[in-house]
């Protein structure tokens, strides 16, 4: 930019010289013309009243008047400058024509060759010839061509002065230009020190006004699309960008997910169909790009459910884009099939003793039992709905348990404690099988849990070894503090698991082979609210059986 600049002022400041020094030539040259006029129409005055003899002297003097006499036939009969004999005829001259109608004659005729001027002025003399007298004088173009070398001189000494003078004004003018085009970026950016001329102070402030107002409106963009794609990031759900012809716009790493497409692969201006690979997602965003209205559908993915919700993005009524959520409802529809079975599986638990129940009392009271045998019926009635009544407990806790409420802590309990109350509550049972049991438990080891849910743990573990125990078998319970953790293992030497048993055992209702596990009474709901307590815990089960050896549960949890 300086070097237009001064290019420009350079080329500015040698046409006002040239145009300068062109007008006061042109005014000096016409002032001289008039001059020179004037002059020569006075020596024309005087010469008209001198006869030729008087002329005829003039030849031997230096003069730069020339004079000549011209009869009425245009012949010269004198001129002082040439011979009259080598001289052509003057009558076709301007000035002598005019002279000879009684007027003044005058005539200007420039000589190419010499650059000059020659002014001519006649008049009629009273012996009827005519007296002509001519000078010659630099032409204006002959003038301007002699000041060429000075305007040249005068150019080069003004343009240099000049473009110091103009280097330091344009320096000053632009320094706060390339200060800000240097340092705009800067945080520190002030022109507060800069000295500036004061009409661009205006300018100065308004660029580091804009410049601090771009700034904070680009730093709280960068914030938004941060916290967006922080959002985006972190979503479950899959969000895609659509532009009207169908182009991915933006997406995030869970829509790649849903979709099962390639994490590393750029899907950026491709075509839906390259992300999901479905036709029926094609069908329904050609839809909705005709009709402009939202939908929703369900779609498989390799065996996955997905829910798919398709929104328009408009601008009047101009279609700019479609919003595509895509949700996985694999947990919706296994929690929906876990109900229906869960519902199928009370149905046949409770159907059991019911129907048990239901037959003896008929027996009894149709008067069809011997007397004898009423109270082995009553008993068998009475055992059967104990085990509805603890199929029923179980079924309300674990529905407790689905809901997943906010465990808080309510209460804390001593371990040791805990474990001796349900050991002396299954005494009867344990010598019933004359098991032994042996306990290696810390002292003092205490846990903050809600009301309850510690003891059912424990219980349901320590009834199992019970349960599946063999007679004059063996439990074993360890309890002890390892770092942070409290590890627990229930070990028996009962009848042990299959190894594909082992991954179900957990499942509500499932229960191990009939044949090796007869007069238990299990709900199958035990082990199923044992985990439910342990990952609400923020803890884990882990199982280790061997057929015909025993069984042993290993739980780990948090100390508080």
């Amino acid at each position: 930019m300086k070097k237009k600049l001064n290019i420009i002022y350079a080329i500015v400041f040698f046409l006002s010289i040239l145009l300068s020094v062109s007008l006061t030539v042109y005014i000096l040259y016409q002032n001289t013309r008039t001059n020179e006029l004037k002059e020569l129409k006075d020596e024309l005055a005087l010469a008209s009243m001198l006869d030729k003899d008087d002329l005829e002297m003039m030849r031997g003097f230096d003069v730069s008047l020339r004079f000549t006499i011209v009869d009425r036939d245009g012949k010269v009969l004198f001129d002082n400058f040439t011979d009259p004999a080598s001289m052509e005829n003057h009558a076709g001259r301007k000035e002598i024509k005019e002279a000879l109608n009684g007027n003044l004659g005058k005539d200007v005729r420039l000589s190419n060759t010499l650059g000059k001027d020659t002014y001519y002025y006649a008049l009629l003399m009273k012996d009827g010839n005519i007296i002509r007298v001519s000078k010659q004088t630099e032409s204006i173009l002959g003038s301007f061509i002699k000041t060429v070398p000075l305007i040249l001189l005068m150019s080069i000494i003004l343009i240099i002065v000049l473009l110091l003078v103009n280097k330091k004004l344009v320096d000053k003018l632009l320094k706060p230009i390339d200060y800000a085009s240097e340092h705009l970026h800067r945080d520190d950016f002030s022109t507060q020190k800069l000295d500036v001329y004061d009409e661009l102070s205006p300018f100065i402030r308004t660029i580091e006004r804009k410049n601090k107002d771009i700034k904070e409106y680009i730093e709280r963009l960068e914030t938004k699309e941060r916290t967006v794609s922080e959002i985006l990031r972190n979503m479950n759900e899959g969000l895609v960008l659509i532009d009207p012809d169908l182009k991915v716009i933006q997406l995030n790493e869970a829509a790649k997910k849903l979709f099962k497409a390639n994490m590393q692969a750029n899907y950026m201006d491709m075509d839906i169909v390259r992300l999901t690979r479905s036709q029926e997602v094609s069908d329904k965003l050609k839809e909705l790009v005709k009709t402009h209205k939202a939908s929703s559908f369900e779609l498989m993915a390799d065996e996955d459910s997905l829910k798919i919700y398709l929104s328009p993005i408009e601008s009047g009524s101009a279609l700019t884009g479609i919003i595509m959520l895509v949700l996985d409802v694999n947990d919706e529809k296994k929690a929906e099939k876990l109900r229906r079975e869960f519902s199928a599986n009370v149905s046949h638990e409770l159907k059991s003793p019911l129907t048990s129940i239901s037959g003896y009392a008929e027996l009894i009271k149709n008067g069809m039992v011997k007397d004898e045998d009423i109270k082995k019926f009553s008993g068998i009635i009475f055992d059967e709905a104990g085990q509805m009544l603890r199929l029923i407990e179980n079924i309300i806790l674990i529905s407790k348990l689905d809901e997943k409420p906010e465990l808080k802590c309510e209460e804390e309990v001593s371990i040791k404690e805990t474990i001796d109350e349900i050991l002396d509550l299954y005494k009867g049972k344990i010598d019933a099988k004359n098991l032994s049991v042996e306990c290696h438990i810390e002292e003092g080891l205490k846990k903050n849990v809600p009301l309850g849910m510690l003891s059912e743990l424990y219980r349901n573990l320590i009834s199992n070894a019970i349960k599946y125990n063999k007679d004059g078998g063996k439990i074993s319970i360890t309890v002890e503090k390892r770092a942070d953790n409290i590890i627990s293992k229930i070990t028996d030497t009962g009848i042990g698991l299959e190894k594909d048993e082992i991954p179900r055992i957990f499942e509500r209702f499932y229960m191990v082979d009939k044949g090796r596990n007869r007069n238990t009474n299990s709900t199958g709901l035990g082990l199923a609210i044992v985990k439910h307590i342990v990952e609400d815990m923020g803890g884990t089960i882990d199982v280790e059986s061997e057929i015909n050896k025993g069984t042993t549960f290993k739980v780990i949890f948090k100390c508080c």
